[in-house]
Parts: structure tokens; C-alpha cells; sequence
């Protein structure tokens, strides 16, 4: 178990966290956010931010923001095969005889053409798949499943065992396979306004007397703290957690 006490980063009792995939590698967290089991290939998580538990896994992530709420069992940044290749069988991009030693008089044999079919694999990554990003106060529901290169804007809200493979625009929610947009969470002008006011970068202090249930009279309240100095810029606490 990996409970990381300290990091306010809660490991689920008996379960397993692995930061880095396929080797260990670093995760940066602003205090608090919670993980749960999964693997975590992920440059930063956001304060305020739950994300884990199942089969959660997390590849190719770049960015996590803040007050997400992640699901069990999502699956970021899968790896893809090609399509337009004869086979998409990875063993042909080399590095399988130690599983299958059968393959290494074909590696020998051939070794000029899978230099290239490695060559054309890397250039196609490097082109076609960047790193997800996902946005701030994101709600993303249980086994979803997002594309390398995604990015989730601020806001949204992706239906439980969706398929996303196009960028999600801010407080849009989508749902399906492949995920499309549903409708927006609130009217454009009250979108407008809280993509202004990105009351997430103050954390709870923007949100002090403001009542939640109405975005209408929320989005008034939460103007008047940030320009009446009541609301104060959440000042990050990261932390390195370490391929574990």
C-alpha cells in the first residue's frame, strides 16, 4: 500500500499506486488532492483534485487542474496502432524476441525494415500525439476512455464510457462513442464570465458566501470577492511524488 502520509495524497487501503509508466517516474501534486490506485503517467495534478481507483490509467497526461473530479476507471493516453501499415501487430517495430525468440532470425533478416518501421512510428507520434491536458473544475465520469493529444477545457463534463477523441470545449458536456457535445452546462454569457473569472486560480476564498446552487447569482458573488479583495490567489504547495 502507498498511503505517501504528508502529501495530504491518500493511497486506497490494500490497493496500489505507480507513478511513471512503463518506468518509474515523478508526478508534481498541489496539496491536497486525493489518489487512488492506478498508474500515473502525469507531469502535474491540481489542487483540490480526486482522480483514481479500479483500473485507472493515466498515460500521456500532461496537465491535471484543479477541483477535478476523475471517476474509477478511466483510461487516458492508450497506445495506438497504425492503420495504415500492412499489419498494426507491434512486433514489427522490433524489441519482442525476448517474449517470442522466434522472432529473432525474421529481426536479423529484416533489420533495414524495421529501422524504418520504427523511424515512421516515431515520426507519427511526435506529429499526430501530443500530451492530454485537461482543464479546471472537470468532472469526467466512470470508464471513460480519452485519445492522446485531448484537450478537456475548463468546466466540462464527459458521460461515464465515453469515447473522446476531439478536444472538449470549456463547460460543454459530452457523451458517446465517439463523445460528442450534448449541450452546454450553463448559458454562453454565464461561460463568458467564469472563463474571466477563473475563480479556480483563488481557490475557496472566491467562493466565500457564495451560494453554488444558482451560476446566475454566482458569478455576481464571485466578482464581488475578486474585485473587492476578499478572494486571494491560492498560492500552489507542490510536491514531488516519485516513482513509486
Amino acid at each position: 500500500m502507498n498511503e505517501m502520509k504528508g502529501f495530504s495524497c491518500i493511497g486506497v487501503l490494500g490497493k496500489t499506486i505507480k507513478i511513471g509508466f512503463p518506468k518509474p517516474a515523478t508526478v508534481m501534486v498541489e496539496l491536497p488532492v486525493q489518489l487512488r490506485e492506478g498508474i500515473y503517467d502525469v507531469n502535474s495534478i491540481g489542487a483540490y483534485t480526486y482522480l483514481g481507483g479500479g483500473k485507472s490509467w493515466f498515460r500521456h497526461v500532461d496537465s491535471i487542474g484543479r477541483f477535478c473530479l476523475i471517476a474509477r476507471d478511466v483510461v487516458m493516453g492508450s497506445v495506438e496502432h497504425p492503420l495504415d501499415m500492412l499489419s498494426p501487430h507491434p512486433l514489427f517495430s522490433g524489441k519482442w524476441e525476448k517474449d517470442w525468440p522466434q522472432l529473432e532470425s525474421y529481426y536479423k533478416s529484416n533489420s533495414k525494415i524495421i529501422r524504418k518501421v520504427q523511424e515512421r512510428m516515431a515520426d507519427d507520434a511526435k506529429d499526430k500525439f501530443k500530451r492530454i491536458k485537461i482543464g479546471n473544475d472537470v468532472w469526467i465520469g466512470e470508464g471513460v476512455f480519452i485519445r492522446r493529444g485531448v484537450s478537456v477545457g475548463d468546466g466540462a463534463v464527459i458521460a461515464a464510457r465515453s469515447f473522446v477523441n476531439e478536444d472538449v470545449p470549456p463547460y460543454a458536456v459530452v457523451a458517446g462513442t465517439p463523445a460528442r457535445v450534448v449541450r452546454s452546462r450553463f448559458d454562453q454569457h454565464i461561460v463568458k464570465k467564469l472563463l474571466s473569472l477563473r475563480w479556480w486560480e483563488y481557490g475557496l476564498t472566491a467562493l466565500e458566501g457564495v451560494d453554488i446552487r444558482d451560476p446566475e447569482t454566482a458569478v455576481v458573488e464571485i466578482e464581488k470577492n475578486i474585485l473587492g479583495g476578499f478572494a486571494v490567489k491560492l498560492e500552489p504547495r507542490w510536491h514531488e511524488i516519485s516513482g513509486l
